[in-house]
């Protein structure tokens, strides 16, 4: 395969807590179930508090004298928190029942280094030893095993640069695209038919080597004219984004997804939450293309009638501290935010909100370890075999 030739080819009450743990008004996945996963990186640090805000708590209002915003600024989602008002796009959502939030998400030794926080969220694997495989990886490739559920038709990572840690470590490939048209038939739909024609001459030989070129060659092809498929409809889709590069990378995702790999997980990236100065200029200018990709991806979804299919995590490596720094901004802190869209959802925060009282080092404490909403999402929305056992309490989907 070569690049660019490929053979051939939340409003008012939305967030309000349910008990311990709300959870998603969903059957866990069965075997054959059509599900994607969209893995949305927030890099940079994403702030918890300037997301959703503690909009009544007075040790926030200490805390942050510049950078707080006025409660009446927010949009209210219950009695305690508000969502950033550049987050607007996302509230008829909220509304709707397809948001869900999980307070203080994190791991335990973080060192606010975003290199070892995006591994150790990538990876899945707390400690500092080095690892080359990603939480959906190994859980692929546990299922490529027949250790429990169906494996992916396809892992994409449509972000710029490398393919990311999370989908390394199951047998087959990641596809790293930017555009679907970076990939096209090479030759034609005729020399596709060509190279067919010839595999199936091949059958009958007695060549393990040969089995193998054929079965890789005819996986190719299909995966080839799938991809063909998915560019012919995405245009008339991709015009109804907004104009930048991350809507750009949730205009791929749902291209693919409506194109036909409807069992597929993708990765996708947007940069500048390290918010160190002028935050209340920079913060709300990207969570405003955050909440403006989503809404068009979550309508892009709709309109092909894929919504029911297709899950959404957000979330970035750590968050930030409680107190602004003199440059109106705030630094590394550990434990974060974590958001999931997606049709079904019974609308709430999970767990507590915020502790602004009781900080470990200027940062907000770890209510929930980052590896539990990993699992929760392998077993219950994917159908794969998590690494640990389930925690109790916490349940993602309706039984």
């Amino acid at each position: 395969m070569q690049r660019r030739r490929f053979l051939g080819g939340l409003a008012a009450g939305a967030l309000a807590a349910r008990g311990p743990w709300p959870v998603l008004d969903l059957a866990g996945a069965p075997e054959d179930a059509e599900r994607a996963l969209v893995l949305v990186e927030l890099d940079g640090g994403n702030d918890a508090l300037g997301t959703l805000v503690p909009r009544e708590d007075d040790a926030y209002f200490r805390a942050r004298p510049k950078l707080a915003l006025a409660k009446d600024a927010t949009i209210r989602v219950d009695d305690a928190l508000g969502l950033h008002p550049a987050l607007a796009a996302l509230a008829p959502h909220a509304a709707e029942g397809r948001l869900a939030a999980f307070c203080g998400v994190g791991f335990p030794e973080s060192d606010r280094s975003h290199f070892r926080a995006m591994d150790v969220w990538h990876s899945g694997v707390p400690d500092r030893e080095e690892t080359r495989s990603g939480w959906i990886g190994r859980a692929v490739r546990r299922a490529e095993r027949g250790e429990g559920g169906t494996p992916p038709e396809a892992l994409f990572a449509l972000a710029p640069g490398r393919a990311p840690l999370v989908l390394a470590g199951a047998a087959r490939s990641v596809t790293a695209i930017r555009s679907l048209g970076d990939l096209e038939l090479r030759g034609g739909e005729e020399q596709a038919k060509a190279v067919a024609r010839g595999l199936r001459r091949s059958r009958g030989k007695d060549s393990p080597r040969l089995e193998e070129v054929r079965r890789r060659a005819e996986h190719a092809l299909a995966f080839g004219r799938r991809l063909d498929a998915a560019a012919k409809a995405a245009p008339a889709e991709t015009r109804r984004y907004p104009d930048s590069p991350f809507a750009a990378q949730l205009a791929l995702a749902g291209s693919l997804i409506a194109g036909g790999f409807r069992r597929s997980v993708h990765h996708v990236r947007l940069g500048g939450f390290d918010t160190h100065v002028r935050q209340d200029e920079t913060h709300p200018a990207t969570l405003r293309v955050l909440a403006e990709g989503l809404d068009a991806f979550l309508a892009h979804l709709g309109r092909q009638k894929r919504e029911k299919d297709v899950l959404v995590l957000v979330f970035s490596e750590f968050g930030r501290r409680v107190a602004e720094n003199g440059g109106r901004g705030t630094d590394h802190g550990s434990a974060g935010l974590a958001l999931l869209l997606g049709e079904g959802l019974r609308p709430g925060r999970h767990g507590a909100s915020y502790d602004l009282e009781t900080l470990e080092r200027g940062d907000l404490r770890a209510l929930l370890d980052w590896r539990d909403l990993q699992d929760r999402l392998l077993s219950e929305w994917m159908g794969w075999a998590p690494e640990r056992p389930l925690r109790d309490g916490l349940a993602l989907l309706a039984k």
